[in-house]
């Protein structure tokens, strides 16, 4: 969460976080626990990193699959 709080192009005025703090960034910020069924902003964030991270996922297994694939060549299968 650091690394994305640093790469934004502009600096945050607050930060409200789910159950924890980042000591390191000097923004003012709120910790909620619990703060995805307690706040709708951070809920949308939470959802919204999930399905970034699911694509991502798909994405690698692509990438994974054509490598196994890429191996699998020349090697002989047999069925029996």
């Amino acid at each position: 969460m650091q690394r994305a709080v640093e790469g934004l192009h502009m600096e945050p005025d607050y930060l409200l976080l789910d159950a924890m703090r980042l000591e390191v960034i000097k923004v003012p910020q709120e910790s909620i626990v619990k703060g995805d069924s307690k706040s709708i902003s951070i809920a949308a964030a939470s959802i919204i990193a999930k399905v970034e991270r699911d694509q991502i996922m798909k994405n690698w297994a692509k990438i994974i699959l054509c490598i196994n694939l890429i191996a699998m060549q020349g090697m002989e299968l047999r069925l029996t």
